[in-house]
């Protein structure tokens, strides 16, 4: 399937509504889902953030990236848009912010000790 076309289905929306928001009409979204036509660069930045994911993804061009669904109900709106900005960026910048995730949960985990030795 189409990612534009997987995508607008996972956010609930039309063919019609999704053209009211590029400012296009129906028939282009079908060109675009159906690949008959080019997508503008201006309209794949507005589909990347309407969508949260990366142009390469919108473009099949992030084979290993996995969309977190909105209908994925264990995580919070903001664990997911976490975890799919993450999944776009380079492995050295992931490297650096798992580093930095560990530190703070190591924090986290020294303070909730110390608080329960001190209760």
């Amino acid at each position: 399937m189409n990612r534009i076309k997987q995508l607008r289905k996972e956010k609930g929306l039309s063919q019609k509504e999704l053209g009211n928001l590029l400012n296009i009409n129906v028939p282009t979204i079908s060109k675009y889902e159906s690949e008959d036509v080019d997508i503008s660069a201006s309209k794949l930045r507005i589909l990347s953030e309407l969508f949260n994911v990366s142009i390469d993804y919108i473009l099949c061009n992030d084979k290993n990236f996995t969309f977190i669904s909105n209908k994925d109900n264990s995580l919070s709106d903001r664990e997911k848009k976490i975890i799919n900005e993450f999944r776009v960026l380079p492995e050295e910048r992931k490297i650096k912010i798992e580093a930095r995730i560990e530190a703070e949960y190591d924090i986290v985990m020294e303070d909730k000790q110390t608080r329960s030795k001190n209760a």
